[in-house]
């Protein structure tokens, strides 16, 4: 929440940090768009005082966002209006619509920009590897749900920013440097939440795969470097329409 008693969109929702000293952030919006109506597209950024350099301003921009919904409440403290957005525009088809297609003897990357080209979307590819896939089968889903589906196999995020199909290996960007650190006890930090829940942990995947051309079965055990110390062996067969043909060699 922006302290003015605006709102910035649910996806941009994260741990805001008081500003030194304290200073009022604020959304800001195109000039010639004096009302926030549903299906208005705004440029989000978030505006706050440089905690390094006193007096002057450090401007996060957040993307493009279209309004899908706006909430005002009033009572005796004042009123406070929200406004909620998404950042795949409400006519998009590549997550609303559910469709029933299929694709036969592409990549990753082939499937992922005919989907982006249909939604009227650009392309960022971002990974290492652009897998063979010999059959993908999309069943009554949206092309986001489909895409996102894959891109787990891959070890990929899949998301949509600034009318941008981005897929990139979110654990390679977790390993580059930090921005900055922050310490318990920092005077900036207005509040935080941590939680850890061991109920669903796995300490190494058992994947069984049968070639429907020659019928061999292939299994294979994945087990992290450091394994929690409290899990179960996650063990799936393979669908051989939901995954590419793997080396029998």
């Amino acid at each position: 929440m922006l302290t003015n008693g605006g709102s910035v969109p649910r996806s941009l929702e994260h741990i805001m940090y008081r500003p030194t000293p304290p200073t009022p952030a604020r959304a800001l919006a195109p000039a010639d768009t004096p009302f926030a109506v549903t299906g208005t597209t705004l440029q989000v950024s978030i505006v706050a005082e440089s905690w390094d350099r006193p007096g002057t301003t450090e401007t996060l921009a957040c993307g493009t966002f279209e309004v899908d919904g706006i909430t005002l409440e009033y009572g005796d403290a004042g009123s406070i209006t929200t406004i909620s957005g998404v950042s795949v525009p409400l006519q998009a088809t590549i997550r609303r619509e559910k469709k029933s297609r299929g694709w036969e003897d592409l990549t990753f990357r082939q499937i992922a920009l005919d989907i982006a080209t249909t939604g009227d979307l650009s392309l960022m590819y971002e990974l290492d590897i652009d897998p063979h896939i010999a059959r993908a089968d999309q069943r009554n889903q949206s092309d986001l749900a489909f895409l996102q589906e894959w891109g787990k196999k891959f070890g990929a995020t899949v998301k949509i920013t600034n009318n941008r199909l981005i897929i990139f290996d979110e654990a390679k960007y977790e390993q580059r440097d930090s921005a900055f650190t922050f310490k318990r006890g920092d005077d900036r930090i207005l509040s935080a939440s941590f939680s850890q829940d061991s109920s669903n942990v796995c300490e190494q995947a058992e994947v069984t795969y049968k070639d429907p051309n020659s019928g061999r079965v292939a299994t294979a055990t994945f087990r992290p470097p450091n394994p929690p110390a409290v899990g179960v062996t996650w063990q799936t067969k393979v669908r051989p329409a939901s995954m590419p043909i793997p080396s029998m060699s």
